[in-house]
């Protein structure tokens, strides 16, 4: 993934920490690549803000309209806008490798470890994005589901997935909430299981749908919609989105450094990569949780 810029764009033998890609460079080979690993940025709308806030514009009222006739005026309403406030906070990861392996392997180590570190952030993020975890982590969707007075919506799916029907419920309460669901999420155990049922008793037959897509043909969709697999989301729940309403907001891209000093008695190097993201959700009533008993 990083391997072409490693060496030309630094000298190792530096003795402080400095930017290691130029700003262009780190949405070629970091935000891209993370935008490909993290589900929470597959699913969710991705933003890019250079301020410490961002501002997610909600209608609070649909303006007034209506049939009139010809030469009649029409009459005047006006806009009603909240706006829900986005503060991204950091998130980072940092790893060394001794100048030895940098200097002596055929293969430059530095690539693996970014290639690491780039997925270790996205772990980070959809960890967050899915869960429940403490400042200064942003508040994701579990947390957001669980707060006093939440409107996210939620589907029982009795004690096991044994058919689609808890889907198609979602899909209609996030329609019946003005949205459309764009995608499904959930564990690995639990797409297992949603993968093994069969669409009639005896039938080998899998009940979920293939998809039509033939630069995907392995994707697998529910109610038309692509099933997303995350590790991050616990056994026994699907979360059904609207990705149009929920956002995932990067602040002024992302920074990786390499430095020598800090390790300079042990002859190492570090890498280290870090980014600001926050959460925003503009319709929590067009998040739905489905989960077993």
């Amino acid at each position: 993934m990083l391997r072409t810029l490693w060496r030309p764009t630094v000298a190792l033998n530096r003795t402080s920490g400095a930017p290691l890609l130029a700003p262009e460079q780190v949405a070629e080979l970091v935000v891209r690549p993370l935008v490909a690993e993290s589900v929470a940025l597959r699913t969710a709308t991705f933003r890019q803000t250079d301020r410490s806030e961002y501002r997610i514009p909600v209608m609070s009222a649909l303006p007034g309209g209506g049939w009139v006739d010809e030469a009649s005026p029409i009459d005047l309403t006006d806009a009603s806008f909240t706006s829900v406030v986005v503060r991204p906070t950091k998130v980072a990861a940092i790893s060394v490798v001794s100048s030895e392996e940098v200097d002596d392997a055929e293969i430059d180590p530095l690539n693996a470890l970014g290639d690491g570190l780039v997925a270790k952030l996205a772990q980070n993020l959809d960890g967050a994005w899915f869960g429940d975890l403490p400042a200064p982590a942003q508040a994701g969707l579990q947390a957001l589901a669980a707060a006093n007075g939440s409107e996210v919506q939620t589907v029982s799916a009795g004690s096991n997935f044994t058919s689609l029907d808890p889907f198609a419920e979602a899909a209609s309460k996030i329609e019946q909430a003005g949205g459309q669901v764009t995608s499904f999420v959930a564990g690995p155990t639990t797409a297992l299981s949603l993968a093994k049922i069969k669409a009639a008793t005896g039938s080998q037959v899998p009940l979920l749908a293939p998809n039509s897509d033939a630069a995907q043909p392995t994707r697998r969709t529910i109610e038309g919609r692509p099933l997303y697999v995350s590790a991050a989301v616990p056994a026994g729940v699907v979360w059904a989105l609207d990705g149009s309403t929920s956002f995932v907001v990067l602040r002024k891209g992302a920074t990786l450094d390499v430095d020598r000093s800090a390790f300079f008695s042990t002859d190492q190097v570090a890498l280290r990569l870090t980014c600001r993201v926050g959460f925003g959700y503009a319709a929590p009533s067009r998040i739905v949780r489905i989960a077993t008993s």
